[in-house]
């Protein structure tokens, strides 16, 4: 989507950001380990909802395309 100019350069960052972070994560098996980790902060999921939020509206702006 980046490279047909649907999303910018900074929500790309942002979605492969949050698809490295999730990618083959299964929040109902985590051990205690993985809720102690660093990924899991304030700011993150922030980041995460912004980019999410960001891309449905864009999908949804661009649904006669």
């Amino acid at each position: 989507m980046r490279e047909h100019s649907i999303i910018s350069s900074e929500l790309a960052t942002d979605l492969n950001w949050l698809w490295g972070i999730r990618n083959k994560m299964h929040l109902f098996q985590l051990d205690e380990t993985e809720w102690l980790s660093t990924d899991y902060t304030v700011a993150n999921h922030n980041r995460a909802v912004r980019a999410f939020k960001q891309l449905l509206d864009i999908l949804d702006s661009n649904q006669d395309r």
